[in-house]
């Protein structure tokens, strides 16, 4: 069964410890994805969709202006309209994104960086942001979430779901990349130079399929 898009939120909260979200997920093979973006002086207690727990796949990365970022998934997931909650540490400013996708394999997003990459940039230097996949399964799908003071242009590998305040943006592959299996990009060109903070991703993987993707890398682009 293929992977294919299905639904996006994108919400921020404001002075607050928690939010909580209905969001509608339709179909088979169930995955859902979501991008946090909150300041350095908090982490991320917990998401959970339907009231089942999300995994962290990257946790408090650092991206420019001292923000931080964090991506979890679950597989799986309950359909119809329910609650994504996202609990943190302490009172904050954050915003959220969450993307779900049917067709999506088990095995995705384990292994921790054996199926994910990100780029951490405090400083918010260079043109370009790279992560890097190398998969062996056929058909698998990066979601990509994105932090920086702009929103991006001409990239790479990522069709873009939604973006919050123009400074936070998830989305995929969708439609240019990951049919074969073998190494595979995605990249992320902010309108403005000097603007990149965070750039986190993980792979999913189709139904049915084996999960086979061996150790990723992460690179800024400082030139053209």
């Amino acid at each position: 069964m293929a992977i294919a898009y299905d639904n996006v939120l994108a919400d921020t909260a404001r002075n607050a410890s928690s939010s909580t979200r209905a969001f509608t997920i339709t179909g088979s093979n169930t995955a859902i994805v979501v991008g946090i973006q909150h300041t350095s002086t908090r982490t991320v207690s917990s998401v959970t969709y339907a009231g089942t727990n999300l995994t962290q796949i990257h946790a408090n990365i650092a991206g420019e202006g001292g923000g931080r970022c964090d991506l979890w998934l679950l597989v799986g997931t309950s359909t119809g309209s329910n609650n994504v909650v996202v609990t943190m540490s302490g009172t904050d400013d954050f915003r959220e994104s969450a993307v779900s996708y049917t067709g999506v394999g088990t095995g995705s997003g384990t292994g921790g960086s054996d199926t994910s990459a990100y780029v951490s940039n405090p400083s918010s230097t260079g043109t370009s942001a790279t992560i890097s996949y190398t998969t062996t399964v056929a058909n698998t799908w990066g979601v990509a979430y994105s932090r920086s003071q702009n929103q991006a242009t001409a990239s790479t590998n990522l069709t873009y779901r939604n973006s919050v305040s123009g400074v936070v943006t998830i989305g995929d592959s969708a439609g240019s990349g990951f049919a074969a299996a073998g190494s595979h990009s995605q990249v992320y060109n902010p309108i403005t130079t000097n603007n990149i903070g965070a750039f986190l991703g993980v792979v999913i993987v189709p139904s049915g399929a084996s999960s086979s993707i061996v150790p990723s890398m992460a690179t800024l682009g400082v030139g053209a």
